[in-house]
C-alpha cells in the first residue's frame, strides 16, 4: 500500500470513529435535552451533527516536510485542513486548519481581517483571534445592556432551572470528553486540541444569568459565558419549571458592523438562530418537565 493509500485510509478510519463517537455524544444528549428543553426546540440539539461528519471528504493530499496536508469537504462549504505527522507506522493529526469564513467560496482577500489573506486559520491562530476581538472587559456588543432589559431577583424558580440546567450541561461537556479519550489518543497527537472540549467547559462553568426578561411568552434569560457571544434563552412555564423553547447567540456579524435590518443571520434582531430554533407557538398539551 503506497503512503498516499494508507493516508486515505487513516482519514476514513478517522471519519468513522468520529462519526461513531458523535452517535455516543447524541445518545448522552438527548437525555439531556429531555429534561429541559421543549420537544421541539431545536436550538443546541446537534442535528444535522452524525450526518456532516459521514459526509466529509478527502479532496486533496500533498506531502509536506513533516507528513502530509488533507484537505477535505463536508456537507458545509467550508473546508478543512488536517496537518498529518508520521508516527511510526500509521500517522497522528498534528493541527487542522479552517477555512476563512470571511474568505470562503471567494478566495483568499489580503485585506481580510481575520486571516490576513492566508485563507486558512489553524486553532492557535483562530484562538488568537477570538482573544484579540473578544477580550474579557472590553468585548463588543450587539446588544446594549438596556437593550437585554432590567435585571430581575424576583423569580426564584428560574434562578433554580437555570442553576440546574448549567450543572448538567458541566456534567455532560465531561462526559463527552471523557468518551473523546481513547479515541483522541488514537487520532490525535497530545499538542493538538482540536475537537477538545477544554474551551467547552471553560465557557460552561463561567455561564451565568445577566439579565432576566419578560417576553410574550414566559421570560427571556440572558446568559454570559466569558466568551465571544451571550446567549438568549426563552422559557415557557412547564408544571412548577420551566423548558426552553428556544435559544439564540449574539450575532457575530452585528458584533462587528452594528445593527442591520438586512442582517442575513439575524434580520436585525441582534439574535442569531433565534427564529428558527422552535416552533412559532407551542402545542396545547407539551411535554411535562420531570425534576
Amino acid at each position: 500500500m503506497d503512503s498516499q493509500s494508507e493516508i486515505e485510509q487513516f482519514m476514513h478510519s478517522y471519519f468513522q470513529e468520529r462519526t461513531a463517537t458523535i452517535r455516543r455524544h447524541m445518545v448522552l444528549h438527548q437525555v439531556f435535552r429531555s429534561r429541559f428543553y421543549h420537544d421541539e426546540c431545536f436550538w443546541d440539539c446537534g442535528r444535522g451533527s452524525v450526518n456532516a461528519s459521514e459526509a466529509e471528504k478527502v479532496l486533496d493530499i500533498s506531502s509536506t516536510d513533516a507528513g502530509a496536508n488533507i484537505v477535505t469537504k463536508a456537507s458545509e462549504n467550508r473546508r478543512h485542513r488536517y496537518r498529518l505527522e508520521s508516527f511510526g507506522e500509521s500517522w497522528l493529526i498534528s493541527a487542522v486548519d479552517m477555512e476563512c469564513s470571511l474568505c470562503s467560496g471567494k478566495g483568499a482577500d489580503s485585506k481580510c481581517a481575520i486571516c490576513n489573506g492566508v485563507g486558512w486559520l489553524d486553532e492557535k491562530e483562530l484562538s488568537r483571534y477570538l482573544e484579540r476581538e473578544y477580550s474579557i472587559g472590553q468585548r463588543p456588543f450587539a446588544v446594549s445592556e438596556q437593550e437585554l432589559g432590567d435585571r430581575l431577583n424576583d423569580n426564584p424558580s428560574i434562578e433554580q432551572f437555570m442553576a440546574d440546567y448549567f450543572r448538567a450541561k458541566i456534567a455532560l461537556v465531561r462526559q463527552r470528553g471523557d468518551m473523546d479519550a481513547a479515541y483522541r489518543r488514537r487520532f490525535f497527537s497530545s499538542q493538538c486540541a482540536w475537537g477538545s472540549n477544554i474551551k467547552s467547559i471553560e465557557w460552561c462553568e463561567a455561564e451565568k444569568i445577566v439579565n432576566l426578561k419578560t417576553a410574550d411568552l414566559g421570560f427571556f434569560v440572558f446568559t454570559d459565558r466569558n466568551g465571544p457571544l451571550r446567549i438568549r434563552y426563552q422559557l415557557v412555564p412547564k408544571t412548577q419549571s420551566w423548558l426552553i423553547w428556544k435559544g439564540a447567540a449574539e450575532c457575530s456579524m452585528c458584533i462587528r458592523r452594528g445593527i442591520r435590518a438586512d442582517c442575513f443571520l439575524c434580520a436585525g434582531t441582534g439574535w442569531a438562530n433565534g427564529t428558527n430554533s422552535g416552533p412559532s407557538k407551542p402545542p396545547a398539551d407539551p411535554p411535562r418537565w420531570q425534576p
